[in-house]
């Protein structure tokens, strides 16, 4: 069974000094409920973003942690309809 979206392994640090991560994704053949779950490495989860109904395409989002998020390995998890679809392992740095 194809998954109706994917995650892109390749989010990234990008270089400003207050750190953030750009996620890409893309949307397949049918529009879907998406939301991303964030976790610590310990699996405490520490953001969620809800996007809402979306249709296919390739989107991105920007994640600016939370004020108090340490520097560290983060687990980003897409979730499509209520199901974990995706997940990938980014650094986090300040």
């Amino acid at each position: 069974v194809d998954s109706p979206a994917s995650l892109s392994a390749k989010a990234t640090v990008s270089p400003v000094s207050n750190g953030s991560i750009t996620v890409p994704y893309v949307i397949g053949e049918n529009n879907g409920n998406i939301s991303f779950n964030i976790f610590n490495i310990t699996g405490q989860q520490v953001e969620t973003f809800n996007f809402g109904t979306q249709s296919r395409g390739e989107y991105s989002f920007e994640w600016q942690p939370a004020n108090g998020i340490a520097n560290g390995v983060y687990i980003i998890n897409m979730v499509v309809n209520g199901v974990e679809s995706q997940r990938c392992k980014v650094i986090y740095m300040k």
